[in-house]
This record gives structure tokens, C-alpha cells and sequence, in this order.
């Protein structure tokens, strides 16, 4: 994941008066917890939202340098937003260890068009939207892309399938489905019950001779 910097500051003030004059300053209020001890801060609102706006989104880790002490590196856990202006509001972040492993969940970005659905008319079938990861934290990547352009009728993606860095491991099932295509519906419109197959001939109302039938004859 990238590595932003953002400076920050301690929060001494208490209650909603005091929240509100920070923000009056342009400014937020957030807690930090995890690794070492839980610490009130505050930010500038538009460098958390610079931060957060970037083509990661918020799967980004955050180093927050606070009052000149050691930086702190931190990953966001919640926004809340002002439910009128929509502005953000408050945060809170989960310090982490960068050297240390970390465990979460990655999005998964699929790239192209399927052959099955391009040229055959198949649809997508997605099965798993995100999987499970374990690595350092500057290894783990914000997307994991997938390309889906090769899969024909009936093919499918497991977790086996998709790549990760070096040093990440995948902790699901490797056999699990992530994407298939699945076959065209038959039907009207769907040219399967409306011909009849190749080889065959058309069913009739009509019932074979009986042999009992031809003697009396």
C-alpha cells in the first residue's frame, strides 16, 4: 500500500464545543489506537480528504507525524460525515506495524471483456468480490486486477488463478470460484427449445403402426 504523510496534532479539548471549534478551524477530530497507546488528535479536514481521495481511495496507510514525535503509521477504520453538510466529520485510525505482517481484505478490480460474453453471448457470474491476504503492510496492494478477457463459455477463475506479490500470501481456499461465464439462457429469444437440434427430426402427433392393425388390413 502507499505511504501518505500527514501532519497532526494532540487533542487536549473535550466534548462537542471543543469539536466544534476545531472544526470551525478547518480542522477534525480523530482518535488513534492499536499498537501503542490511544491518542486524541486532530488533522486539517482537506489533508485527510487529499489523502483519501487518490486512485487507492482509502486503502492507503497514513504516517502521521504528531507534535514533532516519531511518526505513527496508521490505516483508517471509520469516517463518520456530518449528516446535513456531508462533510467528514470524525475518524479513527488503526495504528499498525509496517514490519510487521497484517492481515485483510483485498477488492478485486476485473480487467477486459470475456470472449463467452463478448462473442458467445454468455453472462458473468462473479462469486467472490474480495479475498483474503497476509502480508507486510507496504506489500499489500490497495486492487488486486484480474483479467477476465480469455474465458470462454463454462470457464472459470478460482483464488488459484489470481496473482499477488511476492512476500503476499493467500489465505482462502485456492479452489474457490471467483468468476465464471455461464452459457446463454435457451428460450425465446435464446435460440435453444425454439430449433430443433441438428440430427433430429421434429416430434409428431402421430403414433407408429400397430402390428395388429396391418393384419387386419
Amino acid at each position: 500500500m502507499k505511504i501518505v504523510d500527514i501532519k497532526a496534532s494532540k487533542r487536549d479539548g473535550k466534548g462537542k464545543k471543543a469539536a466544534k471549534s476545531i472544526r470551525a478551524e478547518g480542522s477534525m477530530p480523530a482518535v488513534i489506537y492499536g499498537v501503542s497507546d490511544s491518542e486524541k488528535i486532530t488533522l486539517k479536514t482537506m489533508d485527510v480528504f487529499k489523502a483519501l481521495s487518490g486512485e487507492n481511495g482509502k486503502a492507503v496507510i497514513l504516517q502521521l507525524g504528531i507534535d514533532g514525535q516519531p511518526s505513527r503509521h496508521a490505516m483508517l477504520q471509520e469516517l463518520q460525515y456530518h449528516p446535513i453538510t456531508d462533510k467528514i466529520f470524525h475518524a479513527d485510525f488503526l495504528e499498525i506495524d509496517i514490519k510487521k505482517s497484517m492481515t485483510t481484505a483485498v477488492r478485486l478490480n476485473f480487467t477486459g471483456v470475456a470472449v463467452g460474453v463478448k462473442i458467445h453471448g454468455g453472462s458473468l457470474a462473479v462469486h467472490l468480490e474480495k479475498i483474503n491476504i497476509e502480508g507486510l503492510p507496504e506489500s499489500i496492494p490497495a486492487v488486486l486486477n484480474v483479467d477476465i478477457s480469455a474465458l470462454e463459455i463454462s470457464d472459470k477463475l478460482t483464488i488459484n488463478d489470481i496473482e499477488v506479490p511476492e512476500g503476499v500470501k493467500k489465505l482462502d481456499d485456492v479452489e474457490a470460484g471467483v468468476i465464471s461465464v455461464a452459457p446463454p439462457k435457451k428460450g425465446p429469444g435464446g435460440g435453444g427449445d425454439a430449433e430443433t437440434a441438428e440430427g433430429e427430426e421434429p416430434a409428431t402427433d402421430e403414433k407408429p403402426a400397430d402390428a395388429t392393425d396391418e393384419k387386419k388390413s
